[in-house]
Order: C-alpha cells, then structure tokens, then sequence
C-alpha cells in the first residue's frame, strides 16, 4: 500500500515538473520572441500638382509575421488603427458609431456655457468699473494728504536705504554666477565627462543607425516662383547628396511653381539592440559619476 501511494506521489511530482518545464519553455521562448523578433515598419507618400490635399500618406507597423499590426492612413482614414490578430483594438467600433452625436452635444453645451460666460463677464465688468471710479473718486479726496512733504522725505531716506541692500544683493547674484561658470568648467575638463561624453555620443550613433529607415526612396520635382529660390534649393540638395546618394532625386522646374513627388521609407527595429544601447548607457561609471556632481551642484544651489 506504501509502494502505491509513493508511486503516485512520484508520478505526480514528475508531471508537475514536465508542466513547470513547459511553462519556462513558453516563457522563455515568448521572452525570445520580444527581444529578437524586429519591428518592422515602412511609409509611402505622394503629392501631385494640382491636388487640393496637401499630401497622401501611409504608415504601416508590423511584428510577428503581422500578428500585430498598425496603420495610418491619410486623408482616407485619418486615424490609428490596431490589430491584434483578427481583432481590432483601435479605434472601438462604438466610439466611432457614437462620435458624431457626442461631439454634437458637447458642441450644444459649450455655446451654452459660452454664453453664459459672456454675461457673466459683461455683468463683472459693470461691477469693476463701478468699484474702480468709486476708488478714484476717493484717491481724488485724498490726493492732497497722501503728498505731504513728510512723506516725500520718509520715501527719499527708505530708497537710500535700501541702495546697499541691493548693491550687496546684486553683487552676491554675480560672485554665484560665476562660481557655478568655474564649477562647470572645472566639471566638463575632467577625464569622467570626457568619457562619459564618448560613450553618449556613439551609442546614440548607433542608435540613429538602429532606429533611422534602411532603405529610403524618393522622387521630388520642386519648382518656386523666383527661379534663384529654386537654384538655392538645388544647392542645397547637392550639399547632402553624399549622405543621401541615389536614395533622393530632386528635378527643378525653372519655368512654373511646382511641388510634387513620391517618397517610401522602410526599416527595423529590434528590443534587444534597444535595452543593450540603454544598459550600456546606465550602468556607466563615469556617466553616474557626473550625474553626481550635477546633482551635488543643484543642491548646493538650492541650499544658497
């Protein structure tokens, strides 16, 4: 009888851990999932002469072979649109069946409250004005008294007083203007700012890298009305022609004003390239060390 119920205690100790097994399996494999997997993203756009919309675009969000997905559309949809599998997250059905109604009402109430605030404001300026030829009136009445002579030279010798004061305060203002200037400089000349800063600065390289589209893709005709303004433009092209390469074509048009093209834009991003560029970031000696003094600066500051 022991043998049995020992028996079975194994055999369900041995199927909770193949259960517990599977369950880091999953977790493990759906951690994979969100570090590796990239989230894909891409653009289009175009503009034609003669169209009353300013511009047509399209955005597009994917991840995990579009499982979840989205969308922008302008002008034809202009709104976010989210999908998770078959369903629709963004924007709610019913707030879209009850918007037009809702911005009704609340368009009917604020004309009311509008109107309401207008009399409100009519009635408050009477009253103000009425306070304030009253008070005029009486400062009318007392004019004279209030000018005395004495009172003249009480305000001559509280001013001469208080001219040091403000001497000495101004003065103060200056000497801790200065001492932050040198505490700065002496701060951005040591070896951990200088670190600190290279560090910054190629990780957010590599983040513009990360982040920026791949593959981009446009066809620009760009006519103004003086045709200077449309060489100037051109120039400018040309400066950024060794960033951009072949990507970009910009046509002028010397004899019309025209602004029409065609864009596209596609790239990538991965969570695991983003935490790793994050993590270095923060758990940088140096960078911790300068935050310090920022810190220990602003305290002092606070303290005076």
């Amino acid at each position: 009888m022991g043998i049995k119920i020992l028996t079975v205690l194994l055999l369900i100790l041995k199927i909770l851990g193949i259960v517990l097994l599977v369950l880091l399996g999953i977790l493990l494999a759906l951690l994979l999932i969100v570090l590796f997997v990239p989230v894909r993203y891409q653009g289009s756009g175009y503009r034609e002469a003669g169209d009353p919309v300013p511009v047509h675009v399209q955005l597009k969000v994917t991840w995990l072979l579009h499982l979840v997905r989205v969308s922008f559309i302008y002008p034809e949809e202009a709104f976010l649109k989210v999908k998770v599998l078959f369903f629709q997250i963004l924007p709610a059905k019913e707030k879209k069946k009850y918007d037009r109604d809702a911005k009704k009402e609340s368009d009917e109430k604020k004309q009311k409250t509008d109107k309401k605030e207008a009399g409100s404001d009519v009635r408050d300026t009477a009253s103000d004005q009425k306070i304030s030829d009253e008070g005029n009136a009486a400062d009318e009445d007392g004019g004279d008294d209030r000018r005395t002579l004495s009172d003249f030279v009480r305000k001559l010798f509280s001013a001469v007083r208080n001219i040091k004061y403000t001497i000495r305060k101004i003065y103060d203002k200056i000497n801790h203007i200065i001492h932050n200037i040198r505490y700065y400089i002496r701060m951005l000349q040591t070896e951990s700012f200088k670190r600190a800063f290279v560090l910054c600065r190629e990780q957010l390289l590599g983040l513009m890298k990360i982040v920026l589209p791949r593959k981009v893709s446009g066809t620009f005709t760009i006519g103004m009305e003086d045709p200077a303004a449309t060489g100037q433009i051109l120039s400018i092209y040309g400066i950024l022609y060794p960033l951009i390469g072949d990507s970009i074509t910009v046509v002028p048009d010397f004899e019309k004003p025209v602004m029409e093209g065609s864009f596209r834009f596609k790239g990538k991003i991965t969570a695991f390239t983003l935490i790793r560029i994050a993590a270095k970031i923060y758990f940088d000696k140096d960078l911790k060390r300068v935050i310090r003094l920022f810190k220990k600066e602003a305290v002092q500051n606070g303290r005076k």
